[in-house]
Order: C-alpha cells, then structure tokens, then sequence
C-alpha cells in the first residue's frame, strides 16, 4: 500500500515537473520579437567562432589521418569495381530459376554498392573519416566477392557454349567405330 502511495506521488511530481518546464519555454509569437534584439548582440562573438572551425580541422588524430588517406585511396577502387561488376553482370546465366535469381540479386547488390559509396562520401564530408573508410572499405570487399561469384557465373554460361563444340567431334567419332563393330 505503502509503495502504491509512493508511486502516484512519484508520478504526480514527475508530470508537474514536465508541465513547469513546458510553461517556461517562450510562446511561437513571443520568439520573433526577441530575435531580433537577441540577433544585434551576438554578432560580435559570432566571428571569433569562425577563425576556431579551421583550427579544429587541422588537428586531425593520427587515426582520422590514416582513415582519410586509405578512404581517398579505397573510393577509386571500389567505383572501378562497381563498374567492372555492373558490365559483368549482364553476362552472367539465366537459364534456370536459380541463375535468374542471382543475376536479379546482383542487380540489387549494385543498387546497394552505389549507395554505400554515396554514404561514405557524406561521412567523408562531414569530417567522419574512418566511418567513411570503413564503409568504402566493405564496398571494396563486398565489390571483390559479388565480382568473383559473376566471373564464376559468366564461365558457367560460356562453359557450355565451348563444350557443344567439343561433344560434336566427338559424336562424329563414335559412329566410325560402330560400323566397324557390325
């Protein structure tokens, strides 16, 4: 009983505090008149802030340095292979259901490759520089792996293009020995 009492109570202040606080916040229509006086005084500091911002740029950590640099070199190389992946692609077999679903597959995944290297230059523009390396990185290795699944793909498709060739010399082999057998 004792805690159930405690509990409203406990509730009580917490929903008075919260109303306190919304009261003391200033109504929409009161703002815009306090902006501009507000705006006339701060414009002095404002400048000083600026000089500070290239400052805080220069001291990069040597962590961001090396993430920066493995970001700028990484991006070249994951777009080549996005694009050696993109002219792959369309090479790959389609002649089961399986084969159909892993090309459509790869279509998606290169939706998603681009993406990724989009957003790892947003990271990268806004200063995160080893959340851009990673993620260009694993654009990279995913790129790598996606590529070697389609060249495996691509030599299925050929494979039995080279191999009807081959089976009819073959065919026209054995019948020269059947007769003979006769």
């Amino acid at each position: 009983m004792r805690s159930l009492t405690s509990l409203v109570i406990l509730l009580a202040v917490a929903a008075l505090a919260v109303s306190v606080t919304f009261a003391q916040t200033p109504a929409p229509s009161a703002a815009p008149a306090e902006a501009p006086a507000a705006s006339a005084a701060p414009a002095e500091p404002a400048k000083p802030a600026e000089p500070a911002a290239p400052a805080a740029e220069k001291k990069l950590s040597k962590a961001q340095e090396a993430a920066k640099a493995a970001y700028e070199t990484a991006k070249p190389e994951a777009e080549k292979l996005v694009a050696d992946l993109k002219a792959c692609v369309p090479s790959m077999a389609e002649k089961t259901k399986r084969e159909k679903k892993h090309k459509k597959s790869m279509d998606y995944t290169i939706v998603d490759l681009e993406k990724n290297i989009a957003g790892a230059a947003k990271h990268f523009d806004k200063g995160q520089f080893i959340k851009a390396k990673h993620k260009i990185q694993n654009v990279v290795d995913t790129a790598k792996r996606k590529l070697a699944q389609c060249e495996k793909a691509k030599g299925a498709a050929e494979a039995p293009a080279s191999a009807a060739p081959a089976e009819a010399p073959a065919a026209s082999a054995a019948p020269t020995p059947a007769p003979s057998a006769k």
